[in-house]
């Protein structure tokens, strides 16, 4: 019973959540947002036996991850402050997962994240000023505050985001609230902001988004 009502609990969080985006549903986003809704049982139950964290474990003990390194964990705070997984996070570049990802998808290139693990399907270049890598991997960490504070569940609520506005958001919506973005949107408003960090422009329009994205709660 607490695992249905969890589980109901999370539907009318994500429910309750985006409100911005209803006039950029796709048609087919009720078919979509059904389906997806279904996984989160079995997901919600996988969680709850650990087993995630041990194909985790797993992962990273045959691929060749790696921690962030002190230049991304700087960079990193600019964005999001003091945060209590930089140092539980691993990066695996030219995962295999990701590679598949890019065929799937048909793009050149795809980043996601599994428990804290970013899985990227290149290797990634953030030592470079003014690097895109860099706000690329500012856009996935938010994934990991994400997984940190709805569990595994947050891959479907990712994939609804897809078909509910994507990636793109009007910047008068950036006076909402972080939770008014779907999940995708948020790592975008975080590119966003950390390139205007970094390229030295005006961010006071990121004012009501910046306590949201420093509290780490999303």
């Amino acid at each position: 019973m607490a695992l249905i009502k969890k589980i109901l609990g999370l539907e009318l969080l994500v429910r309750d959540r985006n409100q911005l985006n209803r006039k950029l549903h796709a048609w087919y986003y009720p078919i979509v947002s059904f389906l997806l809704w279904l996984l989160f049982v079995p997901l919600s139950v996988c969680n709850s036996l650990g087993l995630f964290n041990a194909v985790h474990f797993l992962v990273r003990l045959i691929y060749p991850t790696r921690k962030l390194n002190k230049e991304e964990v700087r960079k990193l705070e600019r964005v999001y402050g003091v945060s209590p997984w930089y140092y539980k996070v691993r990066v695996l570049e030219c995962s295999r997962l990701a590679i598949f990802g890019t065929k799937f998808i048909r793009s050149p290139h795809l980043g996601f994240v599994f428990c804290n693990t970013i899985h990227f399907s290149r290797n990634i270049y953030t030592a470079l000023d003014n690097d895109q890598d860099m706000a690329w991997l500012v856009h996935e960490y938010i994934h990991i505050i994400q997984y940190n504070q709805f569990g595994i569940v947050y891959i479907p609520m990712a994939l609804r985001a897809q078909k509910n506005g994507g990636y793109s958001y009007d910047e008068l919506w950036l006076k909402s609230p972080l939770k008014s973005f779907n999940l995708e949107q948020q790592g975008d408003v975080a590119r966003a902001y950390f390139q205007a960090l970094d390229n030295g422009k005006d961010i006071s329009v990121y004012q009501t988004i910046v306590p949201c994205l420093k509290s780490g709660k999303v």
